[in-house]
């Protein structure tokens, strides 16, 4: 769990290490310093970065071919790279990657896994209104995912 704290960003493990039992098995317990306020501020950006991460494995699975020899391809954090002669090639891998990881996403009932399960620790009250609230607030605008494909600014 990561937080910002002055500044600064810090990390905490979730579990803690307790000693060892006879037979050698480490045991994990819920570190005391964690607190679902950490989990609830850090969760939204934990979603975007493992949606973000998912992304980049696609596109590095599907760009790497050995039929076609492409094995040369580097990334740093959400930029990628490759030689002059291959980027059409990954900019298309890049959006058909994109659109094929969203196009099945029902946010609304991703929403409502997350504050329907008991161990993320939300009460039946979040922010002063009801879980059936919340999900009734939630508007989807009517983006076709696939025009991302058509976008000048998606990827440059």
């Amino acid at each position: 769990v990561k937080n910002n704290l002055s500044g600064q960003e810090q990390c905490k493990d979730l579990t803690v290490k307790v000693k060892k039992d006879l037979k050698n098995n480490e045991f994990l317990y819920p570190n005391p310093e964690y607190t679902y306020r950490d989990f609830k501020t850090s969760l939204i950006p934990n979603i975007i970065h493992s949606f973000d991460a998912t992304h980049m494995q696609l596109i590095i699975t599907k760009f790497i071919n050995e039929e076609e020899n492409r094995k040369d391809f580097f990334a740093v954090h959400d930029c990628f790279g490759t030689h002059a002669c291959d980027i059409d090639t990954l900019n298309d891998i890049f959006l058909n990657s994109f659109v094929e990881l969203y196009s099945d996403l029902n946010i609304k009932s991703f929403i409502e896994q997350i504050i329907y399960n008991t161990n993320n620790g939300f009460g039946k009250i979040i922010k002063g209104k009801t879980r059936e609230e919340i999900l009734d607030d939630i508007s989807l605008g009517d983006l076709k995912i696939e025009s991302v494909k058509d976008s000048k600014f998606m990827i440059n």
